[in-house]
Formats: C-alpha cells, sequence, structure tokens
C-alpha cells in the first residue's frame, strides 16, 4: 500500500470519533447554534485530528492491512477528542422556579404603578453570554461551554407588576445591588427578579450569601438554565 493510501486510511480512522461526538452532543453545540467563528474552529479540529490519524498510519510502514490502518488511525484522535467531549459540562437539568413572597421592606413602589402593565420591552431574558470572537474560535476547537451562565434570583411572581415592584423596592433601598426582571423562561410562568446575571457558578454563590446576610429573602438561590438561547447581537 502507498504512503498516500496509508495516510488516507489513517486519516479516516482519525475522523471517526468526530462522527460519533457529532450525532451524540456536538450537533446542538457545534451545529444548530453555532456562530460562525465557533463553526470555523471546529473545522479546524476536524482537520487537525485528520492529519493525526494519517500521520500516525503513516509512520507504521510495515502495516498493510486497511483495517489495522484505520485503528491505528482511530487511537491517537480517539484520545484527544474524548478529552475535548468531557469538558462539554452538561447544564443542570430545569427546576420550577418557586414563588416567593414579596418581603414588606421590597414593596416600596405607589398603587399606581402595581397596577400599571409594564412593557415587554423593559424586561430581561435569559441568554449566553456575549463571547469575544477568539472565545468563539477556541471553545469551537477545544470544546467546553461558557461557565458564566448562573443567575441569582430573589424574587419569583406570577404577575409582571409584583416583579418590577420588588426590582424597585431594591433598587431604591441598596445602592450595590441592582435588580432586574427577567421574563418567564421556558415552560416556567413566574417573572424572575434578578440581582446578579451571566456569572461563574463561585461568584452566583458570593453575591447570594451576601444579598441573604443584607436582609434578602432566605428562599434566594442561584441557578443555571438548560438550553438557554444564543445571545441577540445588538
Amino acid at each position: 500500500m502507498s504512503n498516500s493510501k496509508r495516510f488516507l486510511v489513517g486519516g479516516v480512522g482519525g475522523l471517526a470519533p468526530i462522527l460519533m461526538f457529532l450525532i451524540t452532543v456536538d450537533w446542538e453545540h457545534y451545529v444548530v447554534d453555532a456562530a460562525a467563528l465557533k463553526m470555523v474552529g471546529y473545522c479546524v479540529r476536524v482537520i487537525v485530528l485528520f492529519f493525526i490519524g494519517g500521520f500516525v498510519a503513516y509512520l507504521h510502514a510495515d502495516e498493510q492491512k486497511p483495517f489495522k490502518l484505520f485503528e491505528l488511525g482511530l487511537a491517537a484522535p480517539a484520545l484527544i477528542a474524548g478529552y475535548i467531549t468531557t469538558s462539554l459540562v452538561p447544564m443542570p437539568s430545569a427546576q420550577a422556579i418557586p414563588s416567593t413572597r414579596v418581603h414588606a421592606k421590597f414593596a416600596i413602589v405607589g398603587e399606581a404603578f402595581a397596577q400599571s402593565k409594564a412593557p415587554a420591552r423593559d424586561l430581561k431574558k435569559f441568554s449566553l453570554p456575549v463571547q469575544r470572537p477568539t472565545a468563539q474560535f477556541i471553545q469551537g476547537f477545544i470544546g467546553g461551554t461558557p461557565q458564566n451562565v448562573w443567575f441569582v434570583i430573589v424574587g419569583s411572581h406570577l404577575r409582571v407588576e409584583d416583579a418590577k415592584a420588588q426590582a424597585e423596592g431594591i433598587n431604591k433601598q441598596y445602592q450595590d445591588f441592582k435588580a432586574e426582571v427577567y421574563e418567564p423562561y421556558g415552560g416556567n410562568p413566574y417573572y424572575a427578579v434578578v440581582i446578579g446575571a451571566n456569572l461563574t457558578q463561585s461568584d452566583a454563590k458570593a453575591l447570594l450569601g451576601k444579598a441573604v446576610n443584607r436582609g434578602f429573602p432566605k428562599d434566594s438561590y442561584y441557578k443555571t438554565f438548560p438550553n438557554l438561547p444564543p445571545p441577540v447581537q445588538p
């Protein structure tokens, strides 16, 4: 078998892990919701694994059996692709957002405001953070998911007026906290009052502890959301 054929068979073996992971987890991460630079990074990954598999098979000049060459080309890229895929930490499963009672000190707002209907444009949406071009490329090339996808929630309400009342009360009473109202997410009907968005898990935990110590509701919590939509580009 010629060197070029040996290289080609090994390269195809190197692509086998890509095909397997594309079917299982990579399709959603890199094709369905992928940004352009993320796709470029993923394509570069495919090319690199192909050349690694081909090069390993090329080095085994005494091997002539195609299946053995395929296995040789598969070995190293499979280890690399497996390591990359383990960095795709799955999002925690969705949980129902509990209804949080509005404490009296947060309801510092007039009756007229509480009865008005807030325009939808004033509400925030749960979404992934905007990534820089280099971060998009690196994510496509070596895998992984953003870590700053945690939100600190201090209240949940069925009525948007109640959520806005709590948020305004917080913003009036505290200078070092900024509360915003988020639209219901997925099948959950509650409007969330959020004081920290797109944080890492450690930062969200620290902010929650600070908030509770300052008198925020004891049932405040932090969480992330599975399958967050990509951010809307300005």
